[in-house]
């Protein structure tokens, strides 16, 4: 029995130290939502992402590694560039978070978002980010 208790004292010990996944995840997201538009940006699931910016979702959350919502949607493009399904629901899910006011002259370890969605070689979303980021620029 004192063993026992010693084990569960030990345990406690340890693990409340420990931070949750779920604390983990806040510290990095922000909020529940970001991180969920962050992952549905990724995923580029369309109508998640409309729901989530109308339920309020910031589209301009930056996260512990310097990324955005914006960057999780371009960081596929390179995967699914031969996919011309996906491609259109990704460049429908930049369209949306460029409309609600995601900025896209943001950084990410030293590195333009531009210049990131250059590299994944999909001329139309290069297109809207240059546009987009011409107009706020100009403003």
């Amino acid at each position: 029995m004192k063993l026992f208790f010693i084990l569960c004292i030990a345990l406690f010990a340890i693990t409340s130290g420990c931070e949750t996944r779920q604390q983990i995840m806040q510290k990095r997201e922000g909020n529940r939502m970001s991180g969920s538009l962050e992952a549905a940006a990724y995923m580029a699931e369309v109508e998640n992402v409309r729901r989530l910016i109308s339920e309020g979702a910031d589209v301009n959350t930056r996260f512990t590694d310097g990324g955005t919502p914006l960057f999780s949607a371009i960081a596929r493009i390179p995967a699914e560039r031969n996919d011309r399904r996906l491609i259109e629901r990704r460049r429908e899910v930049i369209k949306i978070l460029l409309e609600a006011g995601a900025n896209p002259n943001v950084e990410k370890s030293g590195k333009k978002l531009i210049e990131a969605a250059k590299e994944g070689g999909d001329t139309e979303v290069n297109r809207m980010l240059e546009e987009t980021a011409a107009k706020r620029k100009a403003v």
